[in-house]
C-alpha cells in the first residue's frame, strides 16, 4: 500500500496489484474507498477503460456487478 488518507469518513487506499505485467494489462494503481467501518464503498482503475481487458471496470462499488 502506498497511501491511506481518511477523508470525511471514507478511507481512500492506493494498491499497486490490478494487472498481470502485459502489454495489454499492465501491472497500475488500484484506489479503493472504504467506509471508517472497513466496508467498501467502491474502487478506481486508473487503466484507461477501453485499453483493458474485458471483466474489469474503471470504477466499481456496491451497486455494480461488476465487483
Amino acid at each position: 500500500m502506498s497511501s491511506v488518507r481518511l477523508l470525511q469518513n471514507v478511507i481512500e487506499t492506493r494498491l499497486s496489484t490490478r494487472g498481470d505485467g502485459t502489454t495489454n494489462n499492465p501491472i497500475r494503481t488500484l484506489v479503493q474507498y472504504w467506509d471508517e467501518h472497513g466496508n467498501f464503498l467502491a474502487e478506481l482503475d486508473t487503466f484507461p477503460p477501453n485499453e483493458r481487458p474485458s471483466d474489469s471496470e474503471s470504477v466499481t462499488g456496491p451497486g455494480s456487478n461488476s465487483r
